[in-house]
């Protein structure tokens, strides 16, 4: 894509995000309205505002539990990249790549007495 930041890699395209950039593969993704069933992910200009709100109302923030888990991930999966000099694939479901040294990163060995 050319603009960084990461890429989500489906079965009908590539959409690629980079702080306010998207880029598509094929173009008419962008133009592609969102279905009724199909989450979205929301525009905050201002995350700490949004929180600080939402102490006072009680309601979930814009970025809540699932949606700051999943935005560490993809940034521990970068900087893993970045370590070993290599892109590979993730999966997200099994937490897993296809690569063994990224694997490596992240699942690495536990001592014996920090084991579950």
């Amino acid at each position: 894509s050319g603009i960084g930041g990461v890429e989500f890699i489906g079965d009908k395209g590539v959409i690629a995000v980079n702080r306010g950039k998207l880029a598509t593969s094929p173009e008419h993704l962008k133009a592609e309205p969102t279905r009724a069933d199909e989450e979205t992910v929301y525009n905050s200009g201002h995350h700490a505002r949004d929180f600080l709100d939402c102490m006072r109302t009680r309601q979930k923030p814009i970025c809540n539990e699932d949606v700051g888990a999943s935005t560490a991930v993809i940034c521990n999966i970068g900087n893993i990249a970045e370590r070993i000099g290599e892109s590979f694939k993730f999966d997200y479901k099994r937490g897993t790549t296809d690569n063994a040294e990224a694997n490596r990163y992240i699942n690495p060995p536990k001592r014996s007495r920090y084991t579950v």
